[in-house]
């Protein structure tokens, strides 16, 4: 029984030190070094945290707390813990393809505590003990330290008034919560450098979009999440207008399947008696293209479409924007069964067909410069995507500008620091160069790949900051969206599978489908937000019970000796 109490109590120790080791690079944070990677310098926190406590104190501060001793080979000891720890970790951030890095890095910390869980069980030594040589024991006479434990839990305190209150007022929890900041601490120097950069280099986005058509036939502007809605405001920005008119006149979106196209040239030739009529014709055109789906709801590409028809209406042919749909076609009439909706939706040469059906009209333009709108995740020139079959077609003929967003899991690009400096600059939109700006050399973390692909200026020319996060908004919802439809949409969406009909059905009943909803914010960073504040909370609690048990301990020890 003294046994599994001591290895518990082994356990235990290790798991505190680990979360002491996290609360201690949490304040590091805020003095990152420029540029250097947040999960090495969290290794680095580790190997800092153990290094320092075993120098000084001949073992790790939860140790002496929880009164375990280190007897034979302390210094082999702790050289193999901080190597299982934190340097053999911190090697693989610079040696793994990103896009494992965090799988591989999670799964080796998983296997080092399951080896240890069992060594300790059947060998009643942990895992660096055992390498070592070394022996630990229990020592039950020993005299916690109160004025550790007082440090320890006045840092873990100081860690929560850091996260409810941070450095201003708007940094308050509820504006955390809220996604209008990041809940995870942002480095300061970094912060600094960015807003330096921004305001160094920052120019009208309208302008530069434009100005890259005086040295590129083909302008890539990527969109965010498709609902998002003032993304689309700053594209009419760069295309309704006399300019691009004269200056390009073609302009590409992922939204639309190919096949239609003669329909939109229809409707963009059409002269409409009323408004109702536009409305009714341009929701039409909208529902029936929204790839595999069975009803395309976003307000912003009906609101563009209706735009740039009236828009297109006042001016003559020659003058006219034309618009070009180039998502591959889908046919409801072969769709029968929910098996059949999954295969053809899992389509992998969508991206080929895109640039096809791009390319082959481009070679009839006149003249040969285009605007192509198309999501983040296909407009990276490498590997099986759109941009990139289009690359090797016209080489050197291509630019692309990324509009900041979030990345493929959902969390703020550049670590959150191009949002949190973005708040200092007084203009809500604005362009950068990658080529000429310092902030085209951060690491591209948009997507995991090899991190030596991972420098934004390899894959973008520049990038327009539209709007924070905090000021994104999603809009459902347009006029006469069901009109004549509701029929078709519920067949179709049984097609989809019975959850998907039913969330359809529910819809309608209860007229959501009716009315627009409009949503500010960005969901993602909430949710980043959720799950960063619930692990921190969740590690610094268990931290804060164990130093609070161990003064309870000292005081009942202190009271009984009196």
């Amino acid at each position: 029984m003294k046994n599994f109490k001591f290895i518990v109590r082994r356990i235990n120790c290790l798991v505190c030190d680990l979360a002491l080791s996290y609360a201690l690079f949490y304040l590091l944070l805020f003095i990152r070094p420029i540029g250097f990677p947040v999960i090495a310098y969290y290794f680095c926190s580790v190997i800092f945290y153990f290094g320092i406590t075993y120098w000084i104190l001949q073992r790790s501060l939860m140790q002496k707390l929880f009164g375990i001793a280190i007897e034979k080979h302390p210094l082999r000891y702790a050289l193999f813990k901080i190597a299982f720890a934190g340097i053999i970790p911190f090697c693989l951030t610079f040696f793994l393809y990103e896009w494992i890095l965090f799988v591989c890095l999670f799964c080796y910390l998983l296997a080092v505590l399951l080896l240890t869980l069992l060594s300790l069980s059947f060998t009643k030594k942990s895992l660096w003990q055992w390498c070592s040589g070394s022996q630990v024991q229990w020592q039950s006479d020993f005299k916690k330290s109160k004025t550790l434990i007082l440090i320890s839990l006045l840092a873990v305190f100081s860690l929560i008034f850091l996260q409810l209150f941070r450095q201003s007022p708007r940094w308050r929890l509820r504006e955390i919560v809220k996604g209008k900041n990041i809940a995870s601490p942002i480095s300061l120097p970094e912060k600094a450098y960015y807003v330096k950069n921004m305001e160094q280099y920052k120019q009208d986005p309208v302008d530069y979009v434009m100005q890259l058509f005086d040295k590129y036939d083909i302008v890539v502007i990527c969109e965010r999440w498709h609902t998002e809605y003032t993304q689309w405001e700053f594209f009419s920005k760069v295309i309704l207008n006399d300019t691009f008119a004269r200056k390009v006149e073609h302009v590409f979106t992922e939204f639309g399947q190919a096949q239609h196209q003669e329909v939109l040239d229809n409707y963009m030739q059409t002269r409409f008696s009323t408004e109702e009529d536009l409305q009714r014709a341009t929701a039409q055109i909208v529902r029936e293209n929204g790839g595999m789906w069975p009803l395309w709801s976003n307000t912003n590409i009906y609101d563009f479409i209706l735009n740039l028809h009236q828009f297109n209406e006042t001016r003559d042919s020659v003058d006219r924007i034309n618009h070009f749909f180039t998502d591959m076609p889908t046919d409801w009439n072969v769709i029968n069964t929910p098996a059949q909706w999954n295969y053809l939706s899992n389509y992998s040469d969508r991206d080929s067909i895109m640039a096809s059906n791009v390319l082959n009209r481009y070679e009839n333009l006149n003249p040969k410069k285009c605007l192509l709108i198309t999501n983040t995740r296909h407009a990276w020139n490498y590997g099986e995507n759109e941009i990139a079959y289009i690359s090797k077609k016209c080489p050197d003929k291509m630019a692309v500008v990324l509009i900041n967003g979030t990345t493929q899991f959902m969390s703020p690009m550049m670590n959150g620091t191009l949002d949190e400096a973005a708040l200092e600059i007084t203009d809500s939109i604005w362009a950068i160069d990658f080529q000429e700006s310092p902030l085209g050399n951060v690491s591209f973390d948009l997507m995991p790949i090899k991190r030596d692909k991972c420098v934004y200026k390899d894959l973008f020319a520049g990038m327009v900051y539209c709007q924070h996060p905090s000021n994104w908004g999603k809009s459902d919802n347009y006029p006469f969206m069901l009109d004549n439809y509701k029929d078709t949409l519920l067949k179709r969406s049984a097609m989809v599978g019975e959850d998907y009909l039913k969330m359809t059905t529910d819809a309608i009943e209860k007229g959501y489908c009716d009315q627009v909803e409009k949503m500010f914010g960005s969901p993602f960073l909430w949710l980043y937000n959720l799950a960063f504040l619930g692990l921190h909370s969740i590690i610094l609690i268990y931290l804060l019970i164990n130093l609070l048990v161990l003064l309870c301990k000292k005081q009942k020890k202190t009271e009984l000796t009196q």
